[in-house]
């Protein structure tokens, strides 16, 4: 940066600086727009270096912001504090789009995301509570009004990869301070209109019908949410939905929890990260203690291998399925080097023949792979290969594979002089 660069720079903070100490205080009186124009002008321009940061930052800002409401009358100083926590959140993605201003991002920014995020739904969750039920009739409802708009516009505008628990505060508040019928109108003639403007982007326009999903669901009208979503190509975020199938879990809803994990199987694919995966199969796990859904449970599971298969094991271990799991292993190319030592010894007890296969197969995917750790591998394998036949009684039967091997691979000079450390040479 040259010395006028820097100067302008420094110029334009000092101004700023002046700009923030010279604003009068927020009052009770004022209404939301003033509130958001306040917040903007003070801490819009907060800028973060390194991830521990952010925390601090919005720890700092919500203490501040809080603190002007103290004496406030109770209902106004919640639907405030809403406000707050929705500035907080889409001041948090803004950090998260200008992430190349962060040095320690990649190491550490998920760390406190994730407690930011946590701190928010808490926050929000504490201040809904605390609220009246029917805020709209108190003459609350131009504030109402603002608190759905910015959220939506918050959604619409959030980076695809935000941390922020968007969906999950859209559904709280309109299951709370906004669950009145004419808001819920409005909010869908909105975004109706949102989602038919030509003017916006193809993403914003599928994120107003995925919005309006929402509303759907939480009316009970599934059917309509999950034909918005296909018919509009939005782009289904599962884990999005998940907080809205722990709901159903809570409320003893399993059908309609069963008919949702089954819409949203497809969107399962196996690239999803083992997080995602865990809860999905967890609800699906939940659901079987309460409904017989064991037959869809085990297809899921299996749809969804290879990224269901330590849920799948689990499941396969309670029917005490070996050999339904000594397939799976085969399919999948596991290597027993790496499944549980329980698992493969609860394998051996129950037939010691059902993991012939497993080692034969993990042996030649070693070999192929062709380098000295993986023929040291093969020698650990045919060690404990060796020890099975042995149970079985058929020691025979593995020497004449040993020979086989050693003959087949005779120009394999690593692998042979790893066979001979490991004495396995006949």
């Amino acid at each position: 940066m040259s010395r006028n660069e820097f100067g302008n720079k420094s110029a334009r903070s000092r101004a700023h600086l002046t700009l923030v100490q010279s604003m009068p205080l927020l009052l009770s009186s004022d209404d939301h727009e003033t509130w958001w124009s306040y917040f903007e002008r003070k801490y819009g321009r907060t800028q973060v270096t390194y991830a521990q940061a952010m925390e601090t930052s919005y720890v700092r800002i919500w203490s501040e912001l809080n603190k002007m409401a103290d004496t406030w009358e109770r209902d106004k100083q919640g639907l405030y504090d809403v406000f707050v926590v929705l500035f907080v959140m889409r001041l948090a993605d803004r950090w998260m789009i200008n992430r190349g201003d962060i040095d320690d991002y990649t190491q550490m920014a998920a760390y406190y995301f994730s407690r930011i995020e946590t701190g928010c739904l808490e926050r929000l969750t504490t201040v809904v509570q605390s609220l009246h039920g029917d805020l709209a009739s108190m003459k609350y409802g131009t504030y109402l009004d603002g608190i759905a708009s910015y959220m939506a516009d918050s959604l619409l505008e959030r980076p695809r990869d935000s941390a922020m628990p968007w969906f999950e505060v859209y559904k709280l508040l309109w299951t709370t301070v906004l669950n009145d019928q004419e808001l819920q109108k409005r909010e869908r003639v909105r975004l109706r209109q949102l989602a038919q403007n030509e003017r916006l982007g193809t993403e914003q326009c599928k994120m107003a019908a995925m919005l309006l999903a929402c509303l759907d669901f939480i009316a009970g009208d599934d059917e309509n949410a999950w034909e918005r979503i296909t018919t509009s190509q939005a782009h289904v975020e599962v884990e999005a939905w998940f907080p809205y199938l722990a709901d159903m879990a809570s409320a003893q809803e399993w059908d309609r929890l069963q008919r949702w994990l089954l819409w949203l199987r497809p969107y399962m694919d196996s690239a999803y990260l083992s997080r995602e995966m865990e809860i999905y199969l967890a609800l699906w796990k939940e659901l079987q203690g309460h409904a017989d859904v064991e037959s869809a449970y085990r297809e899921t599971m299996v749809r969804l291998l290879p990224s269901s298969f330590w849920e799948y094991e689990s499941f396969l271990m309670e029917k005490e399925d070996y050999r339904t799991w000594s397939d799976a292993c085969v399919m999948l190319g596991l290597s027993p080097l790496h499944l549980g030592v329980e698992v493969l010894k609860r394998a051996e007890k129950a037939d010691a023949k059902l993991l012939l296969p497993v080692y034969h197969h993990a042996i030649e995917k070693n070999i192929k792979a062709g380098n000295r750790e993986a023929y040291k591998s093969v020698v650990k394998l045919l060690k404990k290969l060796g020890s099975l036949y042995k149970k079985l009684k058929e020691t025979s039967r593995f020497e004449a594979y040993v020979k086989q091997l050693t003959e087949q691979y005779a120009r394999h000079c690593a692998l042979q002089e790893e066979l001979k450390k490991g004495k396995l040479l006949i």
